[in-house]
């Protein structure tokens, strides 16, 4: 009878420890099909000229330091280098904010990333700047390779 108590016990301080694991804030969330949604319709796209008419309190993270010099000084911006995004400080003025959030950084490529991380963690007012406003439009005409012979 011991011995069943003994794994009994294991097995429910196992059981406990998962539920704890589980509901902690800091993981991501299941459905990434759904924030995949808003970046296929580019709904999480901001542009500069959208920047002045974005209702509400709004502020920019700039991830990278030169982006900052090319935002309208009337928008409050704060500096997050995009590799310290997801430590606790960061994530405390991220969720306290009340506000759209837009990342802005030279390269969408690394705001993209940042956005769907983010968005996975369950921050929804989270948006991208970008100077395009279709980004990931093919711009270059698709050209085949002929090097490489059709019988192979």
């Amino acid at each position: 009878m011991k011995r069943y108590l003994v794994v009994l016990l294991v097995i429910i301080t196992l059981l406990a420890l998962v539920i704890i694991r589980a509901s902690g804030k800091k993981h991501f969330q299941p459905d990434a099909g759904k924030h995949a949604g808003r970046s296929y319709d580019m709904s999480n796209i901001v542009t500069h000229d959208m920047l002045n008419s974005i209702e509400g309190n709004k502020l920019i993270i700039a991830l990278e330091k030169d982006v900052i010099k090319h935002i309208p000084a009337e928008i409050p911006v704060r500096f997050i280098q995009a590799d310290s995004i997801l430590y606790g400080k960061n994530l405390e003025l991220i969720r306290e904010y009340d506000g759209k959030l837009i990342l802005a950084s030279g390269d969408i490529a690394i705001s993209s990333r940042i956005w769907m991380l983010l968005s996975q963690m369950g921050f929804e007012q989270i948006f991208i700047l970008s100077d395009d406003p279709e980004p990931e439009v093919q711009k270059f005409e698709f050209r085949p390779d002929t090097a490489v012979r059709p019988e192979f």
